[in-house]
């Protein structure tokens, strides 16, 4: 296996397709899944991994790195607002 080759771990099939981003790397290799994120895999720990071919998943596809992000339009952005003081109201009682 080399950088950028699709693998499934055989035993977490719910963290779906991975890219290798990082081939060893003092032993170690980083592999970017669908479901779980970036893992880091010891070397031993590889056998684990299965090469999936690249014709087995779409020409768009986000790990495949061509796919933008797109707001929304009218989505909420995060931002501070400032809380003005409530005005004392009577209540129907009162009145």
């Amino acid at each position: 296996m080399r950088e950028g080759d699709f693998v499934r771990h055989r035993t977490r099939p719910d963290w779906g397709i991975g890219v290798v981003r990082l081939a060893p790397n003092n032993d170690t290799w980083l592999v970017e899944f669908e479901s779980r994120g970036l893992v880091k895999l010891a070397a031993g720990f590889t056998a684990q991994l299965e090469h999936v071919p690249d014709e087995s998943l779409p020409a768009i596809h986000p790990l495949r790195g061509n796919v933008k992000k797109v707001k929304a339009k009218g989505a909420a952005t995060k931002r501070r607002v400032k809380a003005k003081p409530v005005e004392d109201v009577p209540t129907p009682t009162e009145a």
